[in-house]
């Protein structure tokens, strides 16, 4: 039995060890910066990947076995197969000023083809950390997809996107909803929206009308939760307003309009997109409850969101 669990653990071992992808990394080139920044900068991207360990770990020359990204291609290539790896990861950082451009190129050993290359832009060396963050989250990626988040955060992307620690939109959406008594409606409406990364909140002004002149209107607060800190994820939430409420009724004479007012409580299941841009686009549906009128319902938004 001892002899079955040990050759198990074995297999196991090996599968595990066989499965994971090793990508080698020369030192880095570097332009207008001081050498250390080569075997530094590896360093760091190397740690990045550990702290999201996946299917791929990086591995970079060591002191007796010195390797460049300068050095001949051929050099690298086979230094990279003697240590049994998959990936060759060539990285450039070039200085201009204050500004660093650093070059990403990932080569698959197999063919010895590129199989990506990409460039991001830093404001200053001390954008380098985040931007090894978005290099590292590509890496462990099983398609190399770019994988951005809310805390990948460089001053120079900052300059032309909303990225920081809070952002804000004003928002419009337009939906569909449905109460008793008060049947399918349209809907429209505009909003304050703010993403303070660990939750979000909104401010509302929601307006729905039906061809029976039913009509609804909310002034209201929303706080919503993330569940993760990528540019597009899923969220929970709801809220509560002051809504107005103008119901058309029949008595045995006449039509008429029943106004009333009170308050709305919602609840919302949502998906976001564009979290790290000028523009953000949401999709939700909502399950709501008119207090006042003992009503419940509930109903669908599209809503865009333009960077304060």
């Amino acid at each position: 039995m001892k002899k079955i669990a040990a050759l198990f653990l074995c297999t196991a071992l090996a599968t595990s060890a066989f499965a994971t992808e090793v990508i080698c990394a020369p030192d880095f080139e570097v332009f207008g910066l001081n050498a250390d920044f080569g075997k530094s900068s590896v360093k760091v991207l190397q740690g990045k990947m550990e702290a999201n360990m996946n299917s791929r770990q990086l591995t970079t020359p060591l002191k007796t076995d010195s390797v460049a990204v300068p050095d001949d291609l051929n050099r690298q290539v086979n230094w990279a197969k003697n240590r049994n790896c998959t990936y060759l990861l060539q990285t450039t950082l070039t200085r201009l000023g204050e500004t660093v451009q650093v070059n990403v190129r990932l080569m698959n050993l197999s063919s010895e083809s590129y199989i990506l290359k990409r460039v991001y832009r830093a404001s200053s060396p001390d954008d380098l950390h985040p931007i090894f963050a978005q290099v590292g989250n590509m890496l462990q990626d099983p398609k190399f997809a770019a994988v951005e988040t809310i805390y990948d955060v460089t001053s120079a992307d900052a300059k032309s996107l909303t990225k920081k620690k809070s952002s804000t939109y004003y928002t419009v959406y337009v939906g569909s909803s449905y109460f008793q008594d008060f049947e399918d409606m349209y809907s429209i409406g505009a909003g304050y929206f703010l993403d303070n990364r660990t939750f979000m909140g909104e401010m509302i002004c929601y307006f729905g009308f039906n061809s029976d002149d039913n009509n609804l209107m909310e002034l209201g607060l929303r706080v919503y939760y993330p569940f993760s800190d990528k540019n597009s994820t899923f969220y929970i939430g709801g809220g509560a307003g002051f809504a107005a409420t103008s119901k058309r009724e029949y008595d045995e004479y006449e039509y008429y309009s029943r106004n009333n007012s009170g308050l709305l409580v919602e609840s919302t299941v949502g998906y976001l997109m564009g979290r790290t841009s000028n523009f953000l686009f949401r999709i939700e549906a909502n399950a709501n409850a008119l207090i006042h009128e003992g009503s419940i319902g509930g109903g669908m938004r599209l809503i865009l969101g333009i960077g304060d």
